[in-house]
């Protein structure tokens, strides 16, 4: 549930598709995918609760930008924080309660010669 609201939050905003268009991947990217890129991994243990017969996951996931260019792995980063950073509503046909960033990092992989902006939030969705 979670992978198909970020994924339309993702691609639904024009700025975002216009940097990377429909190149938003489970980790890992497959081999030979066109960057710039976006990959998410959810944690794969989230937390459920029940709260006044609401069902809720709060989870974690995890967001990078991989990109030849640190300028524009930083550009689409911003761009991916300004749509999901305090984003609450229904994406996906998913009820987002909150999503929240926590923390966020650049980085460069030497093999691979692509930057990286990765971005982890707290995300709790309703089931009910």
């Amino acid at each position: 549930m979670i992978e198909k609201a970020i994924y339309a939050l993702l691609t639904n905003d024009d700025t975002i598709q216009g940097h990377i268009g429909t190149r938003i991947f489970p980790w890992p990217i497959p081999q030979g995918a066109i960057e710039p890129s976006v990959c998410y991994m959810v944690d794969e243990k989230p937390i459920q609760y029940c709260d006044n017969g609401n069902g809720i996951i709060y989870n974690e996931v995890a967001i990078a930008v991989l990109c030849e260019s640190l300028l524009t792995a930083e550009t689409i980063g911003a761009e991916i924080k300004r749509v999901l950073n305090f984003y609450k509503g229904t994406a996906g046909g998913v009820v987002v309660h909150h999503i929240r960033l926590m923390n966020g990092e650049n980085d460069f992989d030497e093999e691979a010669r692509m930057h990286f902006v990765k971005q982890v939030y707290q995300m709790t969705i309703l089931t009910n």
